[in-house]
């Protein structure tokens, strides 16, 4: 369709705003929603800035590899201080704490699998990592000081006693003993109380003043009825479906989820006893100075032994081998608001508990089906779990981000913002890939980023500003098509944060930490991964062995040079090369495609020119159907070596098409950030 045919209109689109990110393919018809002028068709490699405009996202820098090279790792941050933070990697039977370029543990001590590794719950306070599995007995990594560590199992200090069968005839009504059929363990005390469950499923409690053998003497009350071998005789607490009176001690009745909340170590769930919540005694823990290990308080209450003289009964003073008086001793269990904890959540559904967290002064726990709420209230004698909302979660522990409480649901796909139950993918519903995430870690200097390791290793990326009306997805891929498998965040001295990666690259496996979103220098500007600083080989040669067989982009000085291929061991060539400040890496691609114009929508369109508006840029290709179809304007004397702020011109000749997208990209790894397009099209009206 020609133009003169159609009647042509020339119009411009002003685009100043991405704050919306990487919206779904469900929005494109919505050109009336505010969403649609602030989002993007496909926004990859690209980072939205808190101010709304888009740069190209921060590459990685090489650090190295994880203890097992050939293994996957997780890492996970423990901030003792902003001075003294520390990076530890998780792999199948060993554990590793980094602080700067120094190891300060290597531990062999986990037994946990690789399969495992991402369904490990964690939580942190100032003493160190505690771990809970269901699958494994709960440990802890307790800094004893800077930079050292211990690693090993928790140690819990609880009601000493055991379960015992109930001798088959010689416990009658009314008697003051109970004999059961086993020895009596040495651990169990001396006095105390006891509790007597019969076959009917109820139970009789007591106390005794004394045992020997097999027998529990001054049992009071006298026995209200008659026990035989179906009853079980119960001494402590029984903290298990199972009837195991040591926490957490077998197979099935190791906590799924840990947390810290109000001087008290939480321990959720397990295969025996999934919807069950313990605490430990309030601020009942601490670190055993000889063994490094975390000692936790499970006692329930306090037995008080009181002694007083009474007298004896009138009608028995005739005797004279009765007293007057007697000596009797009263035995009672004491609860206080400060003992530790064990309730069940009450649901009408199976609720495995999968997470636990603080947030809002409040305890909230995730459920297969909805979300609870443990008030701050809770003592041991006001006890209490709400369901609040029922949307489920998966086992993906959640983090609070500034005011924000992100957790994933249970397929894995949606991310949710518990704070005034908002969906936060509704818009991107595609954003987290087919099979979902598998991690989540963020960011909030120098703005608030919040990362999620894709299972097909790609990285959706929130920026999350809400003071400024940026709530906008984006997807990272890493250079070579490399699998993003794990990412954490720990500060450094300067009150940044720095992003940590775990990356594989076929068998291997690498960590690498990305550059500063905003670099203050064009030397400084680091756009590709895997990168490392190859100034001392500028000449000569330089060898990374993880660029094996790979092409690899050369920046010097804060200009392109060329790209390089390594050899089988990782050399490039540097012979000829000369400068000050040299780095080499991995390119990948940025990709920007907007959201069709608005103007004259479902109309044939041919966008003739665009306009763009940028910030420190050097590189920047416009096309409209494919990418890198047309070079900015390079004739111009604004442009060069140097970066650029500015306007820019890019006169393009688009084919015709009722969508009228804009696609931007870069060709090398140079600086690139928009704020603002104007596409000028002709409308050819609807022939």
């Amino acid at each position: 369709m020609s133009d003169a045919q159609a009647g042509a209109v020339l119009q411009t689109e002003l685009i100043t705003d991405w704050s919306a990110g990487e919206l779904s393919d469900k929005m494109l018809g919505r050109m009336d929603s505010p969403l649609y002028r602030k989002g993007a068709d496909e926004l990859e490699n690209f980072l939205v800035m808190a101010q709304g405009g888009i740069t190209r996202r921060p590459g990685t820098k090489y650090v190295r590899q994880p203890n097992t090279t050939t293994a996957t790792c997780r890492l996970v941050p423990f901030v003792y201080a902003t001075d003294e933070a520390y990076l530890v990697e998780m792999q199948a039977g060993n554990i590793r704490v980094w602080r700067g370029d120094t190891a300060s543990t290597i531990s062999s001590s986990p037994t946990w699998t690789a399969e495992h590794l991402w369904e490990i719950q964690i939580c942190q306070d100032d003493n160190g990592l505690y771990f809970a599995h269901p699958g494994y007995v709960p440990q802890a990594l307790m800094r004893t000081e800077k930079d050292t560590f211990a690693f090993g199992n928790i140690t819990f200090t609880y009601h000493e006693g055991g379960s015992y069968p109930s001798h088959a005839t010689n416990n009658a009504l009314g008697d003051n003993t109970i004999e059961v059929q086993e020895a009596i363990d040495d651990d169990v005390p001396k006095q105390g109380t006891l509790t007597v469950k019969y076959d009917t499923g109820l139970a009789d409690v007591y106390t005794y003043t004394s045992w020997d053998t097999s027998t529990f003497s001054g049992v009071s009350p006298s026995l209200y009825r008659a026990y035989d071998e179906d009853d079980d005789v119960v001494i402590g607490h029984e903290y298990h479906s199972d009837g195991s009176t040591e926490p957490f001690a077998a197979d099935d009745n190791y906590p799924r989820a840990m947390a810290v909340f109000r001087g008290r170590i939480w321990f959720f769930g397990g295969t025996n006893d999934p919807q069950r919540v313990w605490a430990s005694l309030a601020y009942g823990y601490e670190v055993d100075s000889g063994s490094g290990a975390l000692v936790v308080k499970m006692l329930l209450w306090d037995t008080i032994l009181t002694e007083r003289t009474e007298t004896t009964p009138v009608a028995d003073w005739g005797d004279p081998e009765v007293p007057e008086t007697e000596t009797v001793t009263y035995i009672t269990d004491i609860i206080t608001d400060e003992h530790a904890i064990d309730i069940t959540i009450g649901s009408d559904v199976v609720d495995r508990i999968l997470w636990a967290s603080a947030a809002s002064g409040d305890l909230i726990l995730g459920t297969v089906s909805g979300e609870w709420v443990i008030p701050r209230e809770i003592t041991a004698r006001n006890l209490g779990a709400d369901m609040v909302s029922r949307h489920g979660s998966g086992d993906i522990q959640p983090k609070l981000v500034r005011d924000a409480f992100i957790y994933v649901s249970g397929n894995k796909k949606q991310v949710k913002n518990y704070n005034g139950d908002v969906d936060l993918t509704v818009f991107a519903d595609h954003i987290t890939g087919d099979t979902g995430v598998v991690e989540l870690a963020y960011q909030t200097n120098p703005q608030t980023n919040i990362f999620f390791v894709r299972a097909d290793g790609e990285l959706a990326v929130l920026t999350y500003e809400k003071t400024t009306g940026v709530i906008g997805w984006q997807r990272w891929v890493h250079g070579d098509d490399w699998l993003f498998i794990s990412v954490a965040v720990i500060p450094d001295t300067s009150g940044n944060d720095v992003v940590y990666c775990v990356v594989k690259d076929d068998s291997a496996y690498y960590i690498e930490k990305f550059t500063d979103i905003f670099p203050t220098t064009q030397s400084d500007c680091v756009y590709m991964d895997c990168a490392e600083n190859v100034s001392s080989g500028l000449g000569t040669n330089h060898t990374l062995a993880a660029w094996a067989n790979e092409t690899v982009s050369l920046m010097i000085d804060g200009v392109y040079d060329s790209d390089i291929a390594a050899n089988g061991s990782g050399q490039i060539d540097l012979s000829g090369k000369s400068g000050t400040l040299a780095w080499a890496g991995l390119p990948y691609t940025p990709k920007l495609r907007t959201m069709p114009v608005a103007g004259a929508p479902l109309d044939w369109k041919r966008v003739n020119r665009i306009l763009a508006r940028v910030y420190r840029t050097m590189d920047l290709y416009a096309g409209f159907d494919t990418y890198a179809i047309a070079d900015m304007d390079t004739d111009s004397d604004t442009l060069g070596d140097t970066w650029y702020t500015g306007d820019i011109e890019i006169p393009i000749q688009s084919n015709e098409d009722r969508e009228g997208s804009i696609q931007i990209t870069a060709n090398v790894p140079e600086p690139l950030t928009i704020m603002a397009l104007v596409a000028e099209y002709t409308a050819e009206g609807r022939g």
